[in-house]
C-alpha cells in the first residue's frame, strides 16, 4: 500500500528542473569526461613543457605528445577514425643522436675556441656532409670570396663562398633539408663580435645530418554525424623543432596552442553530439611532421577526400602569442577561390564574436594539401608570428608558456564551436560548372559536336545561353563570330566495304565499328585483291594490309589503299583535296583478311561538301581600358560519329568549354566588385577540327578592335592518364613569340604546385594567334594521343568515364589568379616589342 505524500509544487519544479536540466550542463563542469577545468591550459603547460623536448618527431617528446592526445581522445569517448586513433606515414627525419655539429675557430696566437651549437650558432640543414676550413671575409666583394667564409651582419643578395655566417638577433631552427651552393650559419651577437673584434686565422666547420626512414603518427579521432557523405576536419599539428645542443624550442604558440584549441573542441562537439548529432562528421586530426615540410596532412587530404562526398578543413597553427598581433586567415599563396564562401562566413561568424579577423597569408600550414585537393581549407594563425614589428618569433627558445595568452586561445576556441554548430551540415565548397558542362555536352545526345550538325548547334545554344545567365557583354552585337567553313554531314557520306571471300561468301562490314578512314572531297571506288606483301610485284593493283605492329612507312605506298589494323578507332573530320585511302580497320577486320581466304575487297567512300556558317561564342567583361584585352579560349567543336560510334569528346574539347565557362563566372563575380584593367575576351571557337577554320578571322578581327592582346586556349585537359600540364607555343618558335606568357605561366603555376612542361604536343587555336605575332599558348596535356598505353582522343574511349575533375579546377584556379595577379600586363612576342621600340 502507498502513502499518497503531498509535495509543494516549488520544491517540485525544482527537483524536476535539477532532473531534467542539471545533466545538461555537465560537459561545461570542472571535471567533465575526465578533463580539469582548463583543457587548453593544461594542454600546453603538458606538451609545451621542457620534459616533452620540443616534441620533434622521431623523439621520445614527439611520441609522449601522440600518447597524451590519444589519451584524451580515449577519455571524452571519441571514436576512432580506423582500427585506431592512428594514421601512419614513413617519412625521412635527422635524428639529432646522429647529427655532427662543430664550429671551432683558430686565432692568429695560436689559440682556439669552439662554440657551442643551439647557444653560439645554428644551422640550416644540408643533405651533403660539410667540413670546411677556410679563411672569412666581411666583404662581399672579396676577389678570394669564393674560398672564404663570409661574415654578414644582414641578409643580402650573396656571391659565391664556401658558407656564410649571418648575425642573427635570436636562432631560430629549421628541419627541412634542402640542398643549397653553401651552408647557411646564423650567429648571435657574440660570435660576430668575436669574428669581426679578433685576429682570426681560419674557421673550421663540420656539419652532418644522417638521414634515416622513420614511422610516425597522426593521431585521428571522430564524431560521427547522421549524414556520414559530409564531413568537417578540425586539425592542428603536434610536432615542433625539438632542440639544438642545450636549447629545448618548447613550442608553446607552435602548435601546443592549436593542438590545446582542437582537444578542448573535440571535448564539447563531443558531449553536445551525445544530445543532439550533427548532421555531418567532424574529425579531429593532430597531424605529425608538420615542420617536416607537411608530410602528414600532405597523404592524409587526398584519402579523406576519397571517403566522403563533401568535406572541408579548419586547421590551427599558432594562436595565442601575446605579441603576435591579429587573427589571420590563411589560405594558399594567392586567394582561391575553393576558399570563396568559407571565408566569407569565418569573417562574419568572427565580426559578430567582436575578434578582427585578417585574410592575409603569412605562410604554410597543413590546410595546403586540403585545397591542393579542392577541398575548402583554412589556417587561422596569427600575423606577427615570424618575429615582425620586433615581436618574439616563434621556432626560437622564447616560445614558451610565459608569451601564451590563454584567454585568446578560449576567445578563439569558443568562436569557432559557435562556427561549427551553426553551421553543421554546411561544407563551404562553392558551386561549381565542370560536371555539368561536361555531362551535357559531352553526352551521347550532342553526337561528338561535329561542325555543321545538330550537336553542334545545340552546343553552341548551350554556351550562348551560359553566357546570358551570368550577364557576360556581347562581343559585337550579340555573342556569335561568323566563318564560312565547308564542312560534309555524315548523314549524306557514302561508306561501305564489303569483302568476298573464296569460298563464295561475303561480308560487309560496319563503318565505325570495323574501320574508318580520313576523309578526302576525291570519292573512292575500289574493287580489289589484297595482299600482306609490301613488296609485291602488283602492289599498285591491290590494297595493302597491315597489322597494327608495323611500321612501315606508307608515305611512297602505290598500292590501291592502305589497310592498317588499330586498337581503337580514331576519328578525323579534315576534309582532304587529294585522295587518302588511308584505312584504319579493327583487329577482327583484320583477322579475318588474314585467316580467311579472301578474293576481292569492294570500297566505297564518297564525302559530298557544303559551304555553311559556323558560329563561335564569344562574350566579354568590359575593363577600363578597353584597347586591351585577354583572351580566354576553347574550341566547342568535335569530330561527331561513325556509323553508330560516337565520339564524345570529354577530354577533347569539352575539358576546355568547361575551364573556360566556369573561368567566365569566376571572372565576371569578381569584375562586378573590381573592373579589371582591360577586357577579358571568353571565345569558345567553333570549327577547330576542321583546321582551325574559325580563329584566324577572329584574331584578323580581334586587330581591328584592339591595339594589344595575348591569348591563353585551352585544349584537352583533365584526361585521367593523360599526364601533366603541357604549355603549347609555336612549332619551332624562333623569334621566342610566347617567351614572355610562356615564363609567366610556368612560374604560376610552379607557384601553385602544379608540375607543367614546356614541350609542345600538337596545334590549338592558339596558332593563328602566333601567326599574326600575337603571343598565345594552348594548355593540353602530355598523353592525349595514346602515348604509353594510354586511352587516345578522337576515339570511343574519350568520355565523362575518363575525367579527372580534380585537374581541370586545379587549371582553372591557377589561371583565375593567373588572370587576377597579372591584370592590365598584356604579354607581347618578342617581334611587337622589337616594332614597337623601333
Amino acid at each position: 500500500m502507498k502513502k499518497n505524500l503531498r509535495i509543494p509544487s516549488k520544491i517540485m519544479i525544482i527537483v524536476l528542473l535539477a532532473y531534467f536540466i542539471i545533466p545538461t550542463l555537465q560537459p561545461l563542469a570542472a571535471d567533465s569526461h575526465g578533463y580539469g577545468k582548463n583543457t587548453i591550459r593544461e594542454t600546453i603547460e603538458t606538451i609545451a613543457s621542457e620534459d616533452y623536448m620540443g616534441r620533434l618527431v622521431g623523439t621520445e617528446g614527439n611520441e609522449k605528445t601522440i600518447e597524451y592526445i590519444t589519451d584524451f581522445y580515449e577519455n571524452i569517448g571519441l571514436e576512432k577514425y580506423d582500427d585506431d586513433y592512428y594514421y601512419e606515414n614513413t617519412i625521412t627525419i635527422h635524428p639529432p643522436k646522429d647529427q655532427i655539429h662543430h664550429l671551432e675557430i683558430f686565432f692568429k696566437d695560436g689559440t682556439s675556441k669552439i662554440y657551442k651549437y643551439g647557444k653560439d650558432y645554428i644551422d640550416s640543414p644540408m643533405p651533403d656532409e660539410t667540413n670546411i676550413s677556410a679563411e672569412i671575409t666581411f666583404d662581399i666583394n672579396d676577389k678570394d670570396v669564393k674560398n672564404k667564409i663570409l661574415v654578414l651582419d644582414k641578409r643580402v643578395k650573396r656571391p659565391e663562398n664556401k658558407a656564410c655566417f649571418i648575425k642573427v638577433d635570436t636562432l631560430s631552427m629549421t628541419l627541412a633539408c634542402f640542398p643549397t651552393p653553401s651552408p647557411n650559419i646564423k650567429i648571435t651577437d657574440n660570435l660576430y663580435t668575436d669574428l669581426k673584434t679578433k685576429e682570426i686565422d681560419y674557421v673550421k666547420l663540420h656539419t652532418l645530418y644522417v638521414p634515416t626512414e622513420s614511422k610516425v603518427k597522426s593521431v585521428i579521432g571522430k564524431i560521427s554525424g547522421t549524414d556520414s557523405s559530409k564531413a568537417l576536419v578540425l586539425s592542428a599539428h603536434l610536432d615542433h623543432v625539438g632542440w639544438a645542443g642545450d636549447t629545448i624550442f618548447c613550442g608553446a604558440v607552435d602548435n601546443a596552442s592549436g593542438i590545446s584549441s582542437i582537444l578542448e573542441l573535440a571535448r564539447k562537439l563531443k558531449y553536445r553530439s551525445e544530445h543532439k548529432p550533427f548532421d555531418m562528421d567532424i574529425i579531429i586530426a593532430a597531424f605529425n611532421a608538420e615542420e617536416y615540410g607537411l608530410k602528414c596532412s600532405s597523404s592524409f587530404a587526398p584519402v579523406i577526400a576519397e571517403q566522403y562526398d563533401d568535406i572541408y578543413n579548419i586547421n590551427i597553427d599558432t594562436i595565442g602569442k601575446i605579441d603576435g598581433g591579429e587573427l589571420t586567415l590563411n589560405s594558399l599563396d594567392t586567394e582561391q577561390y575553393v576558399n570563396k564562401n568559407l571565408n566569407s562566413s569565418l569573417l562574419d561568424c568572427f565580426h559578430n564574436h567582436g575578434i578582427p579577423l585578417l585574410t592575409e597569408f603569412y605562410g604554410g600550414s597543413d590546410h595546403v594539401d586540403f585545397l591542393l585537393n579542392k577541398i575548402p581549407a583554412v589556417t587561422l594563425g596569427q600575423v606577427d608570428v615570424l618575429g615582425e614589428n620586433n615581436t618574439t618569433p616563434i621556432h626560437t627558445k622564447y616560445d614558451t608558456i610565459e608569451y601564451i595568452d590563454f584567454d585568446e586561445i578560449k576567445d578563439i576556441t569558443n568562436t569557432l564551436f559557435d562556427f561549427i554548430i551553426n553551421n553543421d551540415g554546411v561544407t563551404f565548397k562553392p558551386e561549381t560548372t565542370f560536371k555539368t558542362t561536361m555531362e551535357t555536352i559531352a553526352s551521347p545526345e550532342f553526337m561528338g559536336r561535329m561542325a555543321g550538325t545538330e550537336g553542334n548547334d545545340k552546343t553552341v545554344e548551350y554556351i550562348n545561353n551560359f553566357y546570358k545567365n551570368i550577364g557576360l557583354d556581347t562581343y559585337d552585337e550579340d555573342y556569335y563570330h561568323e566563318t564560312t567553313q565547308t564542312i560534309f554531314d555524315p548523314n549524306e557520306q557514302t561508306t561501305n566495304l564489303k569483302v568476298t571471300f573464296k569460298d563464295g561468301t561475303c561480308k560487309t562490314y560496319k563503318y565505325g565499328e570495323d574501320y574508318i578512314d580520313s576523309p578526302s572531297i576525291v570519292p573512292t571506288n575500289i574493287n580489289s585483291s589484297i595482299t600482306f606483301d609490301k613488296n609485291d610485284s602488283d602492289i599498285d593493283n591491290k590494297i595493302l594490309v597491315l597489322n597494327e605492329n608495323d611500321t612501315y612507312d606508307t608515305t611512297d605506298c602505290t598500292s590501291k589503299a592502305i589497310f592498317k589494323e588499330v586498337a581503337t578507332m580514331f576519328r578525323i573530320t579534315n576534309l582532304s583535296t587529294k585522295p587518302k585511302n588511308n584505312i584504319q580497320i579493327s583487329r577482327t577486320l583484320y583477322e579475318d583478311l588474314h585467316t580467311k581466304d579472301v578474293a576481292n575487297v569492294k570500297l566505297q567512300l564518297a564525302y559530298v561538301p557544303k559551304e555553311t556558317t559556323l558560329k563561335s561564342v564569344v562574350g566579354k567583361i568590359k575593363g577600363i581600358d578597353s584597347s586591351k584585352a585577354v583572351v580566354i579560349s576553347a574550341h566547342l567543336d568535335h569530330v561527331g560519329w561513325a556509323g553508330d560510334t560516337i565520339f564524345c569528346g570529354a577530354a577533347d574539347n569539352a575539358s576546355g568549354i568547361s575551364t573556360i565557362l566556369e573561368l567566365s563566372k569566376r571572372l565576371k563575380e569578381r569584375s562586378i566588385d573590381q573592373p579589371f584593367e582591360t577586357d577579358i575576351i571568353i571565345t569558345a571557337f567553333n570549327g577547330e577540327e576542321a583546321f582551325l577554320s574559325c580563329s584566324e578571322e577572329f584574331v584578323l578581327d580581334m586587330e581591328k578592335k584592339y591595339e594589344e592582346f595575348y591569348d591563353i586556349n585551352i585544349d584537352t585537359i583533365g584526361k585521367s592518364d593523360g599526364g601533366i600540364i603541357c604549355i603549347n607555343g609555336l612549332i619551332g618558335d624562333s623569334n621566342n613569340i610566347n617567351a614572355t606568357l610562356r615564363e609567366a605561366l610556368l612560374d604560376c603555376f610552379s607557384f601553385n604546385r602544379v608540375d607543367v612542361l614546356d614541350e609542345t604536343y600538337g596545334l590549338s587555336d592558339h596558332m593563328f594567334f602566333n601567326k599574326y605575332n600575337f603571343s598565345g599558348i594552348t594548355l593540353g596535356q602530355k598523353d592525349v594521343f595514346g602515348e604509353n598505353g594510354t586511352t587516345k582522343i578522337h576515339t570511343k574511349e574519350d568520355t565523362i568515364d575518363i575525367i579527372d575533375y580534380l585537374q581541370i579546377e586545379q587549371v582553372t584556379d591557377i589561371l583565375y589568379d593567373f588572370i587576377i595577379t597579372n591584370d592590365g600586363i598584356i604579354y607581347k612576342s618578342s617581334l611587337k616589342d622589337m616594332r614597337e621600340s623601333a
